[in-house]
């Protein structure tokens, strides 16, 4: 029977997401699954149990009920199977909003089994010893109980899990911690989980003897790796990271180790294994103002035999290592308790041993076992490991001594569990071996909980056009998400983000980002070479068409042809790969039918496409133009685009009624025969198969004076003739010799204004009084001994 209380579903919905947020407290009996879709809100205990496997989808979402003490608790008849990946972690947080969250919102995650543990027995009914787990979470059918015989037993797994905002305590000394692991037997693998902070102890192990990798410690409360009562299990990779203002009053370390509560010989001994482990205390450097409750780097005492080798311990208050009982220094200098090939740095003492046996001298046995001790935190040259803002590196650079100093991988290291490494602490140079790279958070108080689904994998959209033509499918892919830049790997061996000139086939890319990957399928398939669309007739003239249209896709270039509808089709033309095609030499006002067909590189070809179109009838020529501009001539050009060569071109002197009417067979005209100093209207006409076009705008022009005195070329200007346009006086500067006559004609040719014999000797003026004048054109002229000047002047009212 399945006894989880659902105490409520909430359906959460906005408008690019749906999940579900599930509530989950009282006791889970059957096998469970926790997907991540769905956000689940534990509101108190929960207690896997009754041979139940609760398991968790990688990238689920959980959040604690504040103030229930929300814990998850696998008990010893239940298992945990947590499926967290590095790029989809299982995230067990806060259940308030970033920048409110708080060490003790939560309780934690408690895992107890049936190995052996040295604690007294309190229930002698079962095999071995049986204790209860700190924190106030066992019941009367003793939920809370752990050890027993089976030291090989599997409690399940944890991979790739974070833990945060922790650490609850039901009574002092009797806390939750961020992970417990009570009796836990070597068959449960724990490994890449990160506590952040926890209001008491990150990583906390009574008695068994699971082993862990890969875990992370971060502002942690109290201690971050602690064990005790008998836990004989290996640990290999570990960092620790702390906050220098939080501490707990019962004094904060990195590790510590006890053989049980009162430093008993009780069996089995307390012998944890550490190894490659980099423990950052709060002391960055000798100004960094600390918690006065910081206190050691490494505390064993009470008779433990753990060990701790290749690792890296630095900046605490009282000391790097601190060995306190003289059974825990027995331990020690028999070999029991091992410290070696150890880098110690900024803590303000390397070595303290209180109450230890007489003779035995610390700082003798240390040095003896190759660690290594530095007075400023600088010299262990790690890249950035005090970085509390959420991008700390604990890698060493290049020249640091942790890659040099030598590592101890004998004895009881040379266990199969271990990875023999060079270099000391928890991670190498090399980025690309960065364990917590993606998966672990150093800012969680401002991480977004809010929608299901913890999820750093890259996400990819694909765009697919089939190949129309051999070899012409393609590929276009949109990533987003993951943790940096993107690189691409597709299976047929391109290496970048869009592919073409695909044949028909399935095709994978798969698309890294940072650590995370995803993989994505797509098929291009092999249809026939389509039809050119989207086809439109344009521009069109008295005698050309343009036709337009789409590209197609693998197309190299495309055939042409045109009919008069219901006629015969011109020779095909191939233009290449352009996607418009201009015909000429059509006839005007005709109706046309345009045909455009794709073409393959090896030659296949589509149905023709078609669209039918008019010419118009024959344009207006424009783009006028008068060259050649004489006394008795002038010559008139134009623009024709279809260059029909048949125009009728007509001019009259301004004023005079009647056209002359002459033709062209181009685009100019000359015409000759006019009179000297008179201003001329023109206009042209196209003549062509279909009718005639409209005559164009009128244009004028005035030919040259002929000037001639004694067949002898002379001068005679108007300088100037001001103001023009003019309303009532017009002031003509002359520059001649002798008498002149001024007159002035309007448009229409007739005499508005005679002044004869006006004396003119250099340069002159008259002043025309024009008041009587309407508004309009008007030509002044000057004449003298057969000189003919003549200028244009407005009048405007």
């Amino acid at each position: 029977m399945n006894k989880i209380l659902l105490s409520g579903i909430v359906i959460l919905l906005c408008i690019t997401t749906a999940f579900t947020q599930v509530t989950v407290s009282g006791e889970i009996t059957s096998n469970t699954t926790w997907t991540n879709n769905n956000i689940y809100l534990v509101d108190g205990f929960v207690y896997v149990e009754d041979g139940a496997t609760l398991t968790i989808e990688a990238g689920t979402l959980i959040k604690g009920v504040t103030a229930s003490k929300a814990t998850v608790i696998i008990t010893k008849t239940g298992t945990i199977d947590v499926q967290g990946t590095q790029c989809e972690p299982v995230v067990f947080t806060s259940d308030k909003a970033a920048g409110l969250r708080a060490a003790g919102d939560i309780g934690g995650v408690i895992v107890l089994g049936d190995a052996t543990i040295n604690a007294a027995d309190v229930n002698a009914g079962v095999p071995g010893n049986q204790a209860i787990i700190e924190g106030g979470v066992d019941t009367p059918e003793g939920d809370g109980q752990y050890g027993g015989t089976n030291d090989a037993d599997n409690s399940g797994s944890i991979t790739y899990m974070r833990i945060e905002f922790g650490g609850i305590a039901f009574l002092p000394g009797s806390e939750i911690n961020g992970l417990t692991m009570g009796g836990v037997g070597s068959g449960t693998v724990i490994e890449n989980v990160q506590v952040s902070y926890g209001g008491d102890d990150a990583f906390e192990w009574f008695g068994g003897t699971v082993n862990a990798k890969n875990l992370v410690s971060y502002r942690t409360l109290d201690d971050s790796f602690d064990s005790d009562f008998g836990h004989r299990g290996k640990v290999q990779f570990g960092i620790e990271l702390r906050d220098p203002n939080t501490a707990d009053v019962s004094g904060s370390n990195g590790f510590e180790s006890d053989n049980d509560a009162t430093g008993s010989t009780n069996t089995p001994k307390t012998q944890t294994l550490f190894s490659n482990m980099t423990v950052v205390g709060p002391k960055f450097d000798g100004t960094t103002v600390i918690n006065s409750n910081y206190k050691r780097g490494a505390h064993l005492r009470r008779n433990t035999e753990a060990s701790i080798q290749n690792s890296i311990i630095m900046g605490y208050p009282e000391a790097g290592l601190k060995i306190e009982g003289s059974n825990t220094s027995d331990n020690a200098n028999s070999g029991l308790l091992t410290f070696k090939s150890n880098i110690l740095s900024g803590n303000s003492d390397d070595y303290l041993c209180t109450t230890c046996t007489v003779g035995f001298d610390i700082d003798v046995w240390a040095n003896g076992n190759n660690n290594t001790e530095y007075t400023d935190n600088t010299s262990v040259s790690l890249v950035d490991p005090f970085d509390l803002t959420g991008s700390p590196d604990f890698r060493p650079t290049a020249l640091s001594p942790a890659n040099f100093l030598g590592t101890d991988f004998t004895g009881d290291y040379t266990d199969a569990f271990f990875t023999s490494t060079t270099y000391v602490g928890a991670l190498s140079s090399t980025a690309s071996q960065d364990w917590t790279s993606t998966w672990t958070e150093f800012d969680p108080q401002n991480a977004d909980y809010s929608t299901a689904g913890i999820n750093y994998n890259p996400t990819v959209t694909g765009t697919v056009s089939a190949s129309t033509c051999p070899n012409t499918g393609s590929i276009d892919i949109t990533p987003a998400g993951g943790t940096g830049s993107y690189t691409y790997s597709w299976s047929h061996g391109p290496t970048t983000q869009d592919v073409s000139g695909l044949a028909a086939g399935s095709y994978t890319v798969t698309v890294t980002s940072g650590a995370c990957n995803v993989v994505q399928n797509f098929a291009v398939t092999d249809i026939v070479v389509p039809k050119p669309t989207g086809l439109t007739v344009t521009n069109p003239t008295s005698c050309s068409s343009v036709l337009n249209w789409a590209p197609v896709s693998g197309a190299v270039s495309y055939d042409v042809r045109y009919r008069l509808v219901g006629g015969t089709y011109s020779p095909v033309v191939n233009v290449g790969a352009v996607t418009s095609y201009t015909f000429t030499g059509l006839a005007a006002s005709s109706s046309y039918e345009f045909s455009v067909r794709s073409k393959c590189a090896t030659s296949e070809k589509s149905a023709y496409s078609k669209k039918n179109g008019n010419t118009v009838v024959c344009g207006v020529p424009y783009g006028f133009s008068i060259t050649g501009l004489g006394a008795t001539s002038a010559t008139i050009n134009w623009t024709d685009p279809c260059a029909i060569n048949n125009y009728t071109v007509q001019y009259r002197k301004v004023g005079v009624g009647a056209w002359t009417t002459t033709s062209a067979t181009s685009t100019s005209k000359t015409l000759t025969g006019l009179l000297a100093s008179t201003a001329y209207q023109y206009r042209v006409r196209t003549n062509c198969g279909g009718g005639s076009s409209a005559y164009s705008a009128i244009g004028t022009f005035t030919t040259t004076p002929l000037r001639l005195q004694n067949n002898v070329v002379v001068d005679a200007t108007i300088l100037n003739m001001f103001p023009n346009p003019a309303s009532n006086n017009v002031t003509i500067q002359i520059e001649a010799a002798g008498m002149v006559n001024i007159s002035i004609t309007n448009i229409m040719g007739q005499e508005v204004y005679r002044m004869n014999n006006f004396s003119v000797e250099g340069i002159n003026e008259a002043i025309v009084d024009v008041t009587g004048f309407e508004s309009g054109m008007y030509i002044v002229t000057i004449e003298s001994n057969n000189i003919l000047v003549t200028k244009e002047l407005a009048i405007t009212k």
